[in-house]
C-alpha cells in the first residue's frame, strides 16, 4: 500500500507539511489482523471520490 498526499493540502490549506515526505512511499507497517486493516472498498471509494 502506497501513501498518497494530495497537492490540495498544500495549495488550498497551506498545511500538512509533515506529510509531504511520505507521498508515494509504501507504508512501513500494516496491521497484521485483516480486521484492523482498512477495507479496500472504502479506500477505493475515497480514492475515486477525492483523488479521482
Amino acid at each position: 500500500m502506497v501513501i498518497g498526499v494530495r497537492p490540495r493540502i498544500r495549495e488550498e490549506f497551506s498545511n500538512g507539511k509533515e506529510y509531504y515526505q511520505f507521498d508515494g512511499k509504501p507504508l512501513k507497517v500494516l496491521p497484521k489482523s485483516l480486521h484492523d486493516q482498512h477495507a479496500k472498498l472504502y479506500l477505493h471509494y475515497h480514492n475515486e471520490r477525492f483523488l479521482g
